[in-house]
């Protein structure tokens, strides 16, 4: 999994709302609006999108459910693999590392305060 670069924000934010269990699309779509994912809005389109290249990847699976319609069509529901649960769990430990590293830069005095102009 170290030979991959970094999962996109938003293919993280999808595998993490799946973390606490399986869910269709637009739960998922709810979700993250709820959670607030840096003022970006995912539309249906992108969504489902990333979803089906998250099932190409084997990151995640979709199990077709009766929509509680007697006439609606099928719902799709998401869930993880384990892959996907592994994926999902480097990538928060790699955020967090990262976070951990940028940490100072945070609390510490600015780092342009020991910055003088070029004398002319």
């Amino acid at each position: 999994m170290t030979d991959r670069p970094p999962l996109g924000a938003r293919e993280f934010e999808i595998l993490v709302t799946l973390v606490a269990g399986p869910k269709h699309g637009y739960a998922i779509m709810q979700e993250l609006r709820e959670q607030g994912t840096g003022g970006r809005v995912l539309g249906p389109g992108t969504l489902y999108r990333l979803l089906k290249e998250l099932v190409t990847q084997g990151w995640i699976t979709a199990v077709a459910t009766p929509s509680g319609k007697s006439e609606g069509p099928p719902r799709r529901v998401y869930r993880l693999t384990a892959l996907g649960e592994r994926m999902v769990t480097a990538e928060a430990r790699r955020l967090a590392s990262l976070v951990e590293r940028a940490r100072p830069l945070l609390s510490g005095p600015s780092r342009t305060q020991h910055f003088e102009p070029a004398p002319r």
